[in-house]
């Protein structure tokens, strides 16, 4: 039963990990890249501390996820993927910048305008 769970709780991640990059990517963060670097460890903080907390108050029990704490693998499992997406994103936007986008002439030949 577990591994229907698991797989389950992993479309829902992966879901939810690609929604909130391409919510990040729409967004202007400011560059400052440890703030996401931040934002990815506290996520997994907040995944590991809350797993830790839901089994050991009888999230599991008999090899399965009980209803709750199925909900509560998902709920921690968006938290840690919305995370690490969000802050992956502020990262590479804050490294890369906007010199690309600033400047659409930029990679133009003159002499093709001639």
């Amino acid at each position: 039963m577990i591994w229907a769970q698991g797989a389950a709780c992993l479309v829902l991640w992966i879901g939810f990990g690609y929604w909130s990059s391409k919510k990040a990517m729409a967004t202007d963060l400011s560059r400052k890249p440890w703030a996401g670097i931040g934002m990815m460890v506290l996520g997994a903080i907040v995944m590991f501390g809350g797993m830790a907390l839901m089994a050991s108050n009888g999230g599991m029990v008999d090899g399965r996820l009980t209803i709750l704490g199925w909900m509560g693998a998902g709920v921690l499992g968006m938290v840690f993927c919305g995370a690490q997406s969000y802050g992956a994103v502020w990262v590479l936007k804050s490294v890369i910048g906007s010199e690309t986008r600033d400047n659409e002439d930029a990679s133009k030949n003159e002499d093709l305008k001639k």
